[in-house]
Parts: structure tokens; sequence; C-alpha cells
């Protein structure tokens, strides 16, 4: 092998290495979050987790087939966002709050993957597996019990 192809070898295996070590310098911040504000897990118990069970033309969201976990911790194969049906331990209630939480969008609620999944199409929703499940966005709608949620940011 010459030299100049052992080079480019040795190249070709060191420089991406050195410029992931490189990525990673000061683009994290290590510093603790001060916002101190989070979205409430007892407004999601009461209010928003009872939407995941509501019956939605013979099936919910919580299902086995469709964002369901099953009595045995194996989750479904309904994408990314799993949750408990009807969750009876706060193990269960917490796992759906922080699945909730991380399909939220603080900074933009409305444009939430929460909200804009399984809302129809036709409202602005983005294509959702399930179909359209939230069909209204009028106040006291699902729709606008999951925003109100989102909106409405409590201290740590």
């Amino acid at each position: 092998m010459s030299v100049i192809a052992s080079r480019f070898r040795r190249g070709v295996i060191v420089t991406p290495f050195i410029l992931l070590i490189a990525a990673c310098g000061n683009d994290v911040s290590t510093s603790a979050v001060t916002s101190g504000q989070t979205l409430s897990s007892v407004s999601f118990d009461v209010n928003v987790n009872p939407i995941f069970d509501k019956d939605i033309g013979g099936k919910t969201c919580s299902a086995s087939s469709c964002h369901g976990i099953n009595a045995n911790g194996v989750p479904s194969n309904g994408g990314t966002f799993k949750i408990y049906a009807s969750p009876s331990t706060a193990i269960q209630r917490r796992a759906n709050f922080l699945a909730a939480l991380g399909a939220a969008n603080l900074s933009s609620p409305s444009q939430s993957k929460l909200l804009l999944k399984p809302l129809a199409l036709g409202l602005g929703g983005i294509n959702h597996g399930g179909g359209d499940v939230l069909l209204t966005t009028g106040p006291g709608s699902d729709y606008d019990v999951i925003l109100t949620w989102i909106s409405s940011l409590v201290s740590l």
C-alpha cells in the first residue's frame, strides 16, 4: 500500500472521530434548567388521560392495537407514543403523563404532535395511522381540553 493510500485510510477513520469529539464541545449545556415551569400532572390525570380511553368509533387511543401498553408491559406497534389504558398505578399514570409531555410543544402548544397527529386533516392535522380522531376544535372539545393543558404551564 502506498504512503498516500495509508494516510488517506487513516484520515478517513480518524477525521470523523475527531469531528464527533469536537461536536460534543459547547453545543450541550450542562447547566440546570432554570425556567421552573412544566405541565401539571394532576390536570393531565383529571382532564387529558381520560381522553385516551374514550370510545372513538369502537376503539380507543390506549387500545392494545393502537398506542396501548398491555398488562405485561409490552407496547403496541402504534408509533412511538405509548400509553397505559385506564392506568391504575402511580407509575402507569406517570408514564402516560411523560409520554404526553414528550409530544407537547410548550413554546407553541397548538403545534404539539399530541394535538396535530390525531387532528382531522381538514382541520390542520397531520397524517395519523389511526385516522382522524379529533374531529372538532371548539370550546369543550377534546382538542380544546388538550390544548388548554399544554398551554397552562405551572411552577415546579
